[in-house]
């Protein structure tokens, strides 16, 4: 089990000083599991799986706002680091962030934008067992698979993409009806509920760090376009389907089109956020060795006597070195 030392170590390591209120006062750690952190300063707490590794923080939640009530629009909802590294609570009201808009009913991480939304789309998803492997880096929900089957990771690894499917097993099926967005950070699906369907409610979400591979595919025969996605979250591969209804074929291979650039400009990000952290080289200057005049002085008198050299070519070299001293 990690021990408190670690987590602490671990939340300092993305923290030195507290997002909310700047203080490098340090964390307190509780939860018999040890996943919360506490602000000595403010009281803020945090709570992360991530912790009980001890190894990698990924993303957080916000469980008790400061002392000060600041932080409470964003309770109990997951958002990843660098949201919170970044974080302006003067600036949390005037932003989108922490707040409902009106391009999505959800809400956006800092620096996230609605790129697409669908209205009357079907959500078919399933959880399936394969074997194999993701080849390349791990990045999220362990790897980024480029959409020309290049696996793309932090550490700068490449590979192909392969997954060896010996055995599918279903094992759970599930069908919601609603609206589709694609943000530059995750694919979020919301059910749609209630009389004349005007509810809605978080049905699901894949981070697009997340996603393995994604295509055009049909349904019923062909009448039913669909966006095919396979991916991989807490060590779990999944699949699924989503029919965008009344759509032409050219309109959901749009959709997956968009998906994968925004893929690529993702993976871009990070590998540009990656090269900021890598280790600088530093130049080494070459010592440039220092001659002692009287020295040269020395063998000059050394080369004038033997006549390699005339008594005025001497006399000025020496000149000039003796002003050296």
């Amino acid at each position: 089990m990690v021990k408190e030392e670690q987590v602490v170590e671990l939340m300092v390591r993305y923290f030195p000083k507290c997002s909310f209120c700047g203080s490098d006062s340090g964390y307190e750690v509780s939860g018999i599991n040890k996943n919360y952190v506490q602000c000595k300063s403010c009281l803020a707490k945090w709570m992360s799986n991530d912790f009980i590794g001890g190894k990698e923080l990924k993303k957080m939640q916000l469980w008790e706002p400061s002392k000060d009530g600041k932080g409470v629009s964003l309770l109990k909802k997951d958002y990843s680091v660098s949201f919170w590294q970044t974080l302006d609570l003067e600036q949390l009201e005037q932003s989108k962030v922490g707040k409902l808009t009106e391009e999505a009913p959800f809400i956006l991480e800092e620096g996230e934008k609605v790129l697409l939304c669908r209205s009357k789309a079907i959500y078919y998803g399933e959880e399936v067992h394969m074997t194999g492997r993701m080849i390349g880096g791990g990045v999220g929900g362990g790897g980024l698979i480029a959409p020309s089957g290049i696996g793309l990771g932090l550490g700068g690894g490449i590979g192909g993409a392969r997954f060896k499917e010996t055995k599918r097993e279903r094992k759970e099926e599930a069908q919601a009806s609603g609206l589709l967005y694609l943000t530059n950070y995750r694919l979020v699906f919301y059910e749609s509920t209630g009389l004349l369907s005007k509810k809605r409610k978080l049905y699901a979400q894949i981070p697009l760090e997340a996603v393995a591979s994604i295509n055009f595919e049909s349904k019923a025969l062909g009448i039913t376009k669909c966006i095919g996605i396979a991916y991989k979250m807490d060590g779990e591969l999944g699949r699924a389907s989503i029919a965008l209804m009344g759509s032409k074929k050219e309109e959901v291979e749009g959709w997956v089109v968009n998906v994968r650039n925004a893929m690529e400009e993702l993976t871009k990000k990070m590998r540009e956020k990656a090269a900021q952290y890598a280790p600088k080289e530093e130049k080494k200057e070459t010592a440039i060795p220092t001659v002692d005049p009287l020295e040269q002085i020395k063998k000059l008198s050394e080369l004038r006597d033997a006549g390699l050299i005339t008594e005025e070519e001497f006399q000025a070299k020496k000149k000039e070195l003796l002003a050296k001293i």
